[in-house]
């Protein structure tokens, strides 16, 4: 009996077959695929193929199968209605299929291979560098796996997107209208006020029910989806892979993002631009997808509830950006009732995984410094001012943005705060920031220290994300390790709505930092104990700076092991502990020729005796 790519593996690794043997037998099959001339790096193979059905008194016409693919990866497909007329006709829908696969790879290819020297020099004629090829193997491979992935498809519920909005069969006032919706929704910016697991209840004026999901806040696609059935919402929500939520759909999806006119299909583009509709910006461009297992297609009473709970979401905030607290419901001028919705999603037993292998910690590029975190040279003020002005530029890079002054303002300040705890809580300049830094802050400081509301709490990860891009456009200074660390929006929520209050000495304070800190250690972010733990809990003004410096020789050394090719956590700690043993024992410039540990341990250095 076949095994299907969403059974059981037959290895008994518990995963899905799909996500364990198989994918290692598609890298072997890949690897077999003999290396003819002509088959490099950069070449795609493109052309029809006939899907190989049993044929039953059902099926009397194969379907065919235009497809693009790079080595083992299908880059386009598209079923062929009828068989191409001749070499010019392949050659056009050929080329039409190489341009939407650039979209896909977001490259272009080096060369197209296809079947027949007639076919490549039409698509040569189109600007296509092409040759021809007796042998495709890659489309041939790609062929003999269609039939699987067309049955899996079949289950799953039409997926609806048209190449223009004509398409839709829809009134062009109802979809300007839409448009202007989209626009203003788009320049409210509701994924800075609503993340994507606060659903909300939006009833219609004549009674219909959604479930409105704001897209966004997790640093993906924004815009916005509404849920006919709030379990299809819930499904999505929990599943561990989306095919499965999809396949189990029971009603409608309606789906709205945003795209840069780029990525769109020209014809939508011309169709845009002849009919005048208004869009918030050459990024903003709105497109609908629709799911539902009831077909495709798109109800006029469908569009018009979309726009009604753009407008209602658009207007809840700016409500809420305005400073105001938002209130559990909101009621907009045109009647729509929008109620927060509480969602409870299971909890796993940790936050955190730490990863098998370890990766730099530290700044890089130009404007990096990671070893300025050391640097006490220049005066306090002069430090001050200078990480102030980082600060100054980033507003006003913010400001370039075409964010609204309010939500400027408030990344501004969200980024004033995480400044704050570097540069007066650990004496570090931003360009000095590390992953440590990032995870001491959003999981530690900001919930223990800053007493704000907790809607501006929740969007703190995404001013921050707004930072680090900045840092790196403008500054020069790239984070690789930052952007996974402020999706996980839920690990944010989660530290800040579970901070016990008070100080942090303790019982509950210390219960819940205890987390964080294991956390660290596995990520070999922190240093042993100074001077093997002599130093105590509490430590005096020497041995608090002694450790500070600790911390940034550490995560310094860190960096330099982990790049000379160690990854394996136990073995870059072995290393960075033999460094601070090494470190400990070495009379410091600053304690007079006494050693750190000597400082802990509160004795001078040995004398010599004559």
């Amino acid at each position: 009996m076949k095994t299907g790519r969403n059974d059981p593996c037959p290895c008994g690794s518990g995963k899905k077959y799909k996500s364990c043997c198989l994918g290692r037998e598609q890298q072997e099959a890949s690897a077999a695929i003999p290396r003819l001339p002509g088959f490099g790096p950069g070449a795609w193979q493109a052309g029809f193929v006939t899907v190989p059905l049993p044929v039953t008194p059902e099926v009397s016409v194969l379907p065919s199968i235009l497809l693009v693919v790079e080595g083992d990866r299908v880059l386009f497909g598209d079923v062929a209605p009828t068989p191409p007329a001749g070499p010019e006709e392949e050659a056009r829908e050929i080329a039409r299929a190489v341009r939407e696969a650039e979209r896909t790879a977001g490259y272009p290819p080096g060369r197209v291979l296809v079947r027949g020297p007639a076919v490549a020099a039409a698509l040569a004629r189109s600007g296509l560098e092409a040759s021809a090829a007796e042998v495709l193997p890659g489309l041939d491979v790609a062929a003999e796996e269609l039939p699987g992935a067309m049955a899996e498809m079949a289950a799953l519920p039409p997926v609806v997107s048209p190449e223009t909005w004509a398409g839709w069969g829809l009134p062009a006032a109802q979809v300007a209208e839409l448009f202007r919706a989209a626009a203003a929704f788009y320049r409210a910016a509701p994924w800075e006020v609503f993340s994507d697991d606060e659903p909300m209840e939006a009833q219609l004026p004549g009674g219909r029910l959604w479930t409105a999901c704001v897209l966004g806040g997790g640093g993906l696609e924004c815009g916005l989806a509404l849920y006919q059935d709030v379990d299809d919402y819930l499904g999505m929500l929990v599943a561990d892979d989306p095919e499965d939520a999809i396949a189990g759909l029971g009603g409608r999806v309606l789906s709205l993002g945003f795209e840069a006119r780029d990525a769109l299909p020209p014809p939508m583009v011309r169709e845009v631009r002849k009919a005048g509709w208004e869009v918030a910006g050459p990024a903003a461009y709105p497109h609908l997808t629709v799911l539902s297992l009831a077909g495709p297609g798109l109800a006029p009473e469908d569009l018009t509830d979309l726009v009604a709970v753009l407008r209602a979401v658009a207007g809840y905030a700016a409500y809420a950006a305005s400073g105001a607290d938002p209130e559990p419901g909101w009621v907009d001028e045109s009647l729509v009732v929008l109620r927060r919705m509480q969602v409870s999603i299971p909890r796993v037993e940790s936050l955190w995984v730490a990863p098998p292998v370890l990766w730099p910690a530290c700044p890089e590029g130009p404007g990096a410094d990671p070893a300025a975190a050391l640097d006490a040279s220049g005066s306090v003020d002069e430090f001050v001012a200078r990480e102030e002005a980082v600060l100054g530029r980033f507003q006003e890079w913010l400001g370039r943005s075409g964010l609204s002054r309010t939500m400027t303002e408030k990344h501004a300040l969200n980024a004033a705060a995480f400044v704050e705890f570097l540069v007066g809580g650990a004496g570090v300049p931003v360009r000095a920031v590390t992953e440590y830094d990032l995870r001491l802050f959003l999981y530690d400081w900001y919930p223990r220290k800053v007493q704000d509301g907790r809607t501006r709490a929740l969007a703190v990860p995404t001013s921050l994300r707004r930072f680090f891009a900045f840092l790196a456009e403008e500054e020069g200074i790239s984070c690789p390790w930052a952007d996974p660390v402020l999706r996980d929006r839920e690990a944010f929520e989660t530290r800040y709505d579970e901070f016990p209050g008070g100080f942090w000495w303790d019982e509950e304070v210390q219960d819940w930092r205890a987390e964080l800190y294991d956390d660290l250690e596995e990520r070999v972010l922190i240093p042993e104990p100074l001077g093997g733990g002599e130093a105590g809990d509490t430590m005096g003004p020497a041995e608090a700076m002694l450790w500070g410096e600790l911390q940034r020789r550490w995560l310094l050394w860190r960096d330099e092991v982990v790049r000379a090719g160690t990854g394996e956590p136990d073995a870059v700690r072995r290393e960075l502990a033999r460094r601070q043993r090494e470190w400990e024992r070495t009379p410091h410039p600053e304690h007079r020729g006494k050693s750190p540990l000597q400082v802990v341990r509160g004795r001078g250095p040995k004398k010599t005796k004559k």
